[in-house]
């Protein structure tokens, strides 16, 4: 199911006060597919707007694109099926007036994004209807695979992909699983933007420190402000 420009709009009432919110976006989609006891979702959105208008604020707000996807099977099996979840918010932008209303009106030229793909072959070792009512571990992965992970505000990145392969059986013991792979990080841009949040009052100085402690303990310097971390 597929539609094209969109537009809605909602009056609400906070503690006493009026507040408007004026919605749209350019086209928006929703599927959904169950075969051979497979279920697949994917909802997506592109170019959405709000506008908030009310005694106290109004502000704006954009969003390039959303999308928020996933795959499981629905039945128990001998057999390996895929898993998958997907979360995605690219180029939120948000308002003038709510980064001065935080002390930071210097933030508001810069976007965020947010995406995690994330999926893994198992299969499920007991009926969906039945997992609340055991204490034995209902499910079974023989691998994960991490596709994308992107965290970015303005010119500050945070990348990561890699897949970890496990002994069947080992994700439902007790312990950690055993397996082989290798998860790989990056940072580029974090302590420029350690420095700029540190100038505003959302990162006091102290809060700023252990950030970079605890960076420097996790990530190995391959560049200029670029950070490397590899977990396997």
């Amino acid at each position: 199911v597929s539609t094209g420009f969109a537009r809605g709009e909602a009056d609400k009432d906070l503690g006493g006060l009026p507040v408007r919110v004026i919605s749209t976006n350019a086209s928006s989609a929703l599927e959904l597919a169950l075969e051979d006891g497979m279920l697949g979702a994917e909802m997506s959105a592109e170019e959405l707007a709000i506008e908030v208008n009310s005694p106290f604020l109004s502000t704006d707000g954009r969003i390039e694109s959303i999308l928020i996807a996933g795959e499981m099977p629905l039945i128990v099996d001998t057999r390996d099926h895929p898993f998958r979840v997907a979360l995605g918010l690219r180029e939120l932008r948000v308002g003038q007036a709510l980064w001065a209303m935080a002390g930071a009106p210097g933030l508001a030229a810069d976007t965020l994004t947010f995406a995690v793909d994330l999926q893994g072959n198992g299969r499920w070792l007991v009926p969906l209807d039945m997992i609340d009512q055991t204490n034995e571990p209902p499910l079974d992965l023989t691998s994960v695979v991490l596709n994308e992970l992107t965290v970015r505000f303005g010119d500050a990145a945070l990348t990561g992909d890699g897949q970890f392969d496990l002994a069947p059986g080992s994700f439902a013991m007790d312990g950690p699983p055993d397996g082989t792979g290798l998860f790989a990080f990056e940072l580029r841009g974090g302590e420029r933007l350690l420095e700029r949040l540190s100038q505003t009052p959302l990162l006091p100085a102290d809060q700023a420190f252990l950030v970079r402690a605890m960076l420097g303990a996790l990530g190995r310097s391959v560049g200029e402000d670029h950070l490397a971390s590899d977990v396997s």
